[in-house]
């Protein structure tokens, strides 16, 4: 039965013997290919090549088509490396996904994971234009059923809401990227009349394919790409961490160059933006000797000094940094019709208040009614009983006078 605990128990454990399962099989497999080459002479390897490439077609674009269809669409020729893993390990490889986190820590779990991830959107997943089509009631079989095939080639719990977090971003991630990758290979430099009507991907039908035409054909997204280009260009601070993800290279920093030490968060942001042959940029340098500046300051009377995490935050005020590498919180993202939502909701709410504000003050009002007509029907009864109590002193004055009268006579 899976538990979260044991995996994380485990998990250095189990990523040591994967490096070490890796490395005898990379060195058992480097000395068969070389025996291989030296047997083989190279009139047969190029004869071989030759017999296994694809014939031209008549049609001007499709050769890179065929090309690209034989790559996405051959088959169950990938994924073997985590295959034989599993063979060597004689358990899956564990998933352990911290929260507030989109990838594992460990380089190898965070690579395998994205690889297969990769692996089976391409062969199961169709590319809609936009991620929007992913979220309706329609398509949530088709996340549903990528969770499942993820899920199953490591030991995870898929309900777990990290994990589920950490698979719908790499879904979406990987859709934009196979997204790309189709327009960059099936419609940039294409003449309009010779771009193709049918899908390339078995995964995705001919109307999904002809929407993802309509949408690169738009005079909208042709100026969304510009856009788009032009904001790459002025990125001041990209991230020298190759392949990794932030937090998969934090994750070997600690293990093998800082050690005991805790890192601050100016030292991760000098270890993620040094790139090995080049150093620090200009931009990461300077907002390197900001930082540090800001850190020095002496404090103020009655405050406390600024840390390296406020320091990095006040430099990087518009970049998620200290959220990549786990330093603070993810922040709930909310799209527009969740805040509006939210908002209706409150408006409700507060008219639920003046209602029941209302309705508290006819209450007090009907008792108020109550008791002036209370009062009135006794004041009533009161004046009713002083003319009653006046009537009888008249009537008594006359008959006294008439008694002294008599008298009198």
């Amino acid at each position: 039965m899976y538990e979260p605990g044991d995996d994380e128990y485990r998990e250095g454990e189990i990523e040591k013997d994967i490096e070490n399962f890796t490395a005898n099989r990379n060195v058992s497999t480097n000395t068969r290919a070389s025996k291989r080459v030296m047997a083989t002479s190279q009139s047969a390897r190029i004869t071989r090549q030759r017999t296994t490439e694809p014939s031209p077609t008549e049609e001007d674009c499709n050769d890179q088509s065929s090309a690209m269809i034989d790559r996405w669409s051959r088959g169950r020729s990938v994924g073997r490396d985590l295959d034989r893993i599993t063979k060597g390990l004689n358990s899956k490889i564990p998933m352990v996904v911290s929260e507030g986190k989109k990838r594992p820590d460990a380089p190898m779990q965070a690579a395998k994971l994205a690889s297969e991830s990769g692996i089976i959107l391409r062969q199961h997943v169709p590319i809609f234009p936009h991620w929007k089509e992913y979220k309706k009631e329609s398509a949530k079989e088709i996340v549903e059923n990528y969770m499942i095939k993820v899920a199953a080639k490591f030991t995870m719990d898929r309900k777990d809401k990290a994990v589920k977090e950490a698979l719908i971003d790499l879904l979406r991630s990987g859709v934009r990227q196979m997204r790309y990758k189709l327009k960059k290979a099936y419609f940039d430099g294409v003449p309009a009349n010779q771009v193709r009507k049918t899908s390339p991907l078995k995964s995705t039908t001919d109307e999904q394919w002809q929407a993802l035409v309509n949408l690169w054909s738009g005079p909208k997204h042709k100026d969304n790409c510009t856009q788009s280009r032009s904001s790459r260009g002025k990125v001041q601070f990209p991230q020298k961490t190759g392949s990794r993800s932030y937090v998969a290279q934090v994750h070997v920093l600690k293990q093998e160059k800082f050690k005991d030490a805790v890192p601050t968060a100016i030292d991760l942001f000098k270890a993620c933006h040094c790139s090995s042959k080049t150093g620090f940029t200009v931009p990461v340098r300077e907002a390197i000797a900001t930082m540090e500046a800001i850190v020095a300051e002496p404090a103020v009377e009655g405050q406390e000094p600024k840390t390296p995490s406020e320091a990095v935050a006040q430099v990087l005020s518009s970049s998620k940094f200290l959220q990549n590498v786990g330093l603070e919180p993810t922040a709930t993202k909310r799209n527009g019709k969740a805040i509006v939502a939210a908002r209706i909701q409150d408006l409700e709410d507060e008219l639920e208040a003046e209602k029941l504000g209302a309705a508290a003050v006819r209450d007090e009002l009907e008792a108020l009614k109550k008791k002036v007509s209370e009062s009135e029907e006794v004041r009533s009864k009161e004046s009713q009983e002083i003319e009653n109590l006046r009537k009888e002193a008249q009537e008594n004055n006359i008959l006294l006078r008439r008694l002294l009268s008599l008298n009198k006579e």
